[in-house]
């Protein structure tokens, strides 16, 4: 067979060349490189190509080959079990008390019982994530379960968004299936994923923003632009803390975005402020207070006398519900990010997804890696997040970031994805590499295994309404 293995990328690229052994030793190095067999990097262009000589390469092959197929195994069992997983918990696992308050009020908006945000209508939260339950309610029947299978849907859906997300980047199937895990194995993805509760919807819309950014590259059509409006402005009024969310994504925009980032500010710009206004003027006062209401970012401005005091009776409420307000900025933080917080309510619930962030931070330090800036980006973007929410909630829900969490985990399993991959890459899908992918994914199971365990079993305690609360304190 032929020679191939210092024959430059440029040369193994002439398909077309007159010479059969040429173009022979191109193509097998083509079908290499997509089965992801050992390779390494040509020194001209930096493209992976195949070491060895004669048949070699087809030994190389047959164990790229299998190396695949071992993680579309691994992927679909994964899957297999999340499956499994959800379908115990949408139909066993015990109600709490803001699902309860999801499912009422939005059979009560649709069924015309109740004008959202009204007198009659005492709530704090926009209306679109009840009237999408509603609606639901409305075709599959008004009950705790069926309401549930709606959001089994859209986490399926979340998923292969993400998975869809990360082959764009490049991903091959053993990322993938680690940053499945991440996602939808944890103990608090499999409970409030599958409650009727806004969080996958959520996730939903952030990833559909994603990869309406990814398609830009450099130019942003009128489709690309209004369909990234309408998806922001409906994250906005499905929760306003998506807010955080929405500044990520215009950053984003700005660098994919190239020349037409302003036709992406303008179209986005139109669109929700012409939907707040039509909703401003259909539901009143109270609707333009709520949608005025972001955290951390409104409590500044009205301090600083530059907004009114729209909740003048939030702080008065904290204290009957016997939430301690910090006296002073130190004490604040040194209270939100003690150890015990960090203990009970962040590594407690999202270790996972936080060390899938840790471990992507290192391997951007990797020279040569690929997909770095995905990866630093990720990793800046769940940090910030984590500060944002955990901080803003700290007036009503000091412990609520081992809630909120769940609007941001994903990043988590995005930013892991491509850090696996850029390993596998840059070391050329060496065996050590691969092991070390695999031992990843074992490691992530047992993780989510063991806190899984901790959090539902201690005690014979069984997590509905505040049950979690009196576990952990006990």
């Amino acid at each position: 067979m032929l020679d191939i293995a210092h024959l430059s990328c440029a040369e193994m690229q002439a398909v077309n060349t007159p010479s059969p052994r040429l173009r022979q030793g191109a193509l097998l190095v083509r079908a290499a490189c997509a089965l992801e067999i050992d390779a390494r990097c040509c020194k001209t262009c930096r493209r992976l190509i195949v070491p060895g000589r004669g048949g070699i390469i087809m030994d190389a092959a047959t164990r790229g080959r299998g190396f695949h197929v071992a993680g579309v195994i691994v992927l679909v069992a994964v899957v297999v079990a999340w499956l499994v997983l959800s379908i115990f918990a949408v139909t066993r696992q015990g109600t709490w008390a803001d699902e309860a308050i999801y499912i009422i009020k939005s059979w009560r908006y649709v069924s015309g019982a109740v004008k959202p945000c009204s007198a009659a209508d005492a709530t704090l939260y926009l209306p679109l994530q009840f009237y999408w339950l509603g609606v639901w309610q409305w075709i599959a029947g008004h009950d705790i379960v069926t309401t549930r299978v709606l959001s089994l849907l859209v986490t399926a859906a979340n998923i292969a968004l993400l998975s869809a997300f990360l082959r764009r980047l490049g991903c091959s199937v053993w990322p993938i299936a680690l940053a499945v895990i991440v996602y939808a194995l944890t103990e608090d993805s499999v409970f409030y994923f599958n409650g009727a509760s806004p969080y996958t919807y959520a996730v939903c819309l952030q990833l559909i923003a994603l990869h309406l950014m990814l398609a830009m590259d450099g130019r942003a059509s009128y489709p690309l632009a209004i369909g990234l409006g309408v998806v922001l402005t409906m994250a906005y009024f499905l929760r306003i803390n998506l807010v955080s969310f929405i500044a990520l994504s215009l950053a984003i925009a700005w660098a994919r975005a190239g020349r037409d980032r302003w036709r992406v500010y303008v179209v986005t710009a139109a669109i929700f402020l012409v939907s707040w206004g039509i909703l401003a003027w259909l539901l009143g006062t109270r609707f333009i207070h709520i949608s005025l209401w972001v955290p951390l970012v409104t409590d500044f401005l009205v301090h600083a006398g530059i907004l009114p005091e729209l909740f003048p009776n939030a702080a008065r409420f904290s204290s009957q519900i016997q939430i301690e307000q910090q006296p002073t900025l130190r004490a604040l933080l040194e209270y939100a990010f003690g150890w015990e917080m960090w203990r009970d309510w962040m590594l407690g619930h999202h270790m996972l997804p936080m060390a899938a962030v840790v471990l992507a931070a290192l391997v951007a330090m990797v020279p040569q890696i690929v997909n770095r800036g995905w990866m630093l980006l990720f990793v800046a973007a769940y940090c910030g997040m984590l500060v944002f929410h955990h901080l803003g909630a700290q007036t009503y829900c000091p412990i609520c970031i081992q809630a909120y969490a769940n609007y941001f985990d994903y990043l988590g399993a995005l930013a892991c994805g491509p850090a696996v991959h850029g390993l596998l890459q840059r070391f050329s899908f060496t065996f050590p590499v691969r092991a070390v992918s695999v031992v990843l994914i074992a490691a992530a199971i047992v993780t989510a295994a063991v806190q899984s365990w901790s959090l539902t079993g201690v005690n014979g305690c069984r997590r509905s309404d505040m049950a979690l609360i009196r576990c952990r304190r006990r």
